[in-house]
């Protein structure tokens, strides 16, 4: 059975770094810097997840995630918003856009796991 592909986006190599060492063990991981190569990305890929900062230089998450919602052929991939500015107004507009979840900076291992497994499985 082929490991599931997770696409992580996010402009700070820090949280890159850390998304794909939690994630790389069970998962095929792939990176982007930019929302903008994020979305060629998930393009030219179809993971079967996206992880997806919502605070990025150009082009933000949420304007990701609008792209993601209008391409017949990716819009069935769920996605989880990653955010350090999470305010309650953030997350219902991420929701009303389509994500799946929300992880909050700074990571907890487990959750990450836990909610990743909960939106891929």
């Amino acid at each position: 059975m082929s490991r599931k592909k997770i696409l992580i986006v996010d402009d700070t190599e820090t949280f890159l770094y850390i998304l794909n060492h939690i994630l790389k063990e069970n998962y095929e991981t792939i990176i982007s810097k930019s929302g903008e190569d994020g979305l060629e990305t998930a393009k030219l890929t179809k993971p079967d997840l996206i992880l997806l900062d919502v605070m990025m230089p150009g082009m933000s998450g949420y304007d990701v995630l609008r792209e993601l919602k209008a391409d017949d052929q990716l819009k069935e991939i769920p996605v989880i918003l990653i955010t350090g500015n999470s305010t309650e107004e953030n997350e219902a507009e991420g929701y009303a856009l389509g994500a799946a979840d929300y992880i909050k900076k700074p990571f907890v291992k487990s959750l990450v796991i836990e909610r990743v497994t909960a939106v891929i499985e």
